[in-house]
């Protein structure tokens, strides 16, 4: 009888010590505090992430943005380095495997000297001294020596080149971004990479069109924030190389995001011209659109459909809102006809010649021309 309840005994202690083993190894880091909760990021500061249940792997994100060195303390504990981060808050997330934890814990980024200077250069920003900012963030870029804020001056040279319609020199700044230098914090930011992606698309005249897709892909994976935007441009790469089922999928999720944002709705509209409906399209009629990515794709599914009015209409309302992106989609244009992807091609290059400054403009023509004469 001692015998039985003995053996009775071990066996519900054997289970219990099983399923709190079981519990323990399934349970998911808890993120509890950020110790101290706010400083200096630049150039790093050491905190602690405080929770439970941290696996070894774990990697640590402020704001989307991976910590440039973490050391794993025990499973209470996290020390690391933050990325430059400019002044305001942040939460703290963490990354185990494929498995990512978001937290409500925030963390805020105090000021640093440096960042007087780039609050002076949005100001100039914002009283439309684009060129002096310019100047200003490309000093900033040179000469500080944090290469994580040398990255985000050369991201903001980079943005306002762009809309200036400077797209080599955008694509200067966006190429010195990823500098070797520069921490993880760099490598993980969504925004840097989407720039870069863009331009790259548009100026590179590679016959290699799985580079533009690779990088799109790189976007989507490195970012930890589930943005809609890096899977907005991912989609739109997809839709103009025909790969329509991972096009559809992150239009998905991008309008499930932003289901009112109008160039998500332009890009589901361009999209199902291509497969042949306009229905999404002709919803549009007599809607008021400001946003240039919008009335751009607008204007090419109206051309790709065959109404050449109704582009040539999005396509005046674009002008009005900025040139930037049809300089940009000039050159995508040359692209696709070097693809042999005729009605890509000659939507954008169409839009080009419509909404681009002469010289380009005339260079969009003369394509066209050359594919009308084939």
């Amino acid at each position: 009888m001692t015998k039985k309840i003995f053996s009775i005994c071990m066996l519900n202690t054997l289970v219990l010590l099983f399923s709190s083993q079981s519990k323990a190894q399934t349970e998911p880091p808890r993120v509890t505090a950020v110790e101290p909760s706010s400083t200096v990021t630049t150039p790093g500061a050491k905190v602690t992430v405080v929770g439970a249940d941290f696996p070894p792997d774990a990697i640590v994100y402020f704001g989307g943005l991976q910590a440039r060195q973490i050391t794993f303390v025990n499973g209470s504990a996290l020390q690391a380095i933050t990325p430059y981060l400019r002044p305001g808050n942040y939460k703290i997330d963490i990354k185990s495997g494929e498995t990512i934890i978001h937290s409500d814990v925030g963390f805020i980024a105090l000021p640093a000297q440096v960042d007087s200077k780039l609050d002076q250069a949005e100001d100039l920003v914002a009283k439309k001294q684009i060129n002096t900012a310019i100047s200003l963030f490309t000093n900033i870029a040179t000469t500080n020596t944090d290469y994580d804020v040398r990255a985000y001056a050369h991201y903001r040279a980079g943005q306002l080149y762009l809309v200036q319609g400077d797209y080599w020199a955008a694509g200067g700044e966006a190429g010195l971004i990823f500098d070797e230098k520069a921490s993880m914090g760099v490598q993980s930011c969504w925004q840097y990479r989407v720039l870069s992606n863009e331009i790259t698309y548009s100026v590179s005249q590679s016959n290699d069109h799985d580079t533009d897709l690779g990088v799109a892909d790189w976007a989507v994976k490195w970012d930890i924030t589930e943005n809609p935007e890096p899977r907005f441009w991912r989609a739109l790469m997809n839709a103009r190389f025909g790969k329509m089922d991972q096009a559809k999928a992150d239009l998905k999720f991008a309008l499930a995001a932003e289901p009112n944002n109008p160039t998500y709705r332009a890009l589901a509209a361009y999209m199902a011209v291509l497969a042949g409906d306009k229905a999404q399209l002709d919803a549009f009629r007599g809607q008021q659109v400001a946003d240039a990515r919008a009335l751009a794709l607008l204007g090419q599914a109206a051309y790709i459909s065959g109404d050449q009015n109704g582009a040539q209409a999005w396509w005046s309302a674009e002008g009005k809102v900025g040139v930037w992106q049809a300089k940009l989609n000039c050159g995508a244009g040359a692209k696709h006809v070097n693809y042999d992807q005729t009605r890509i091609g000659t939507a954008l290059l169409a839009e080009c010649a419509a909404v681009a400054p002469d010289s380009l403009a005339k260079q969009a023509r003369k394509l066209l021309a050359g594919l009308s004469n084939r």
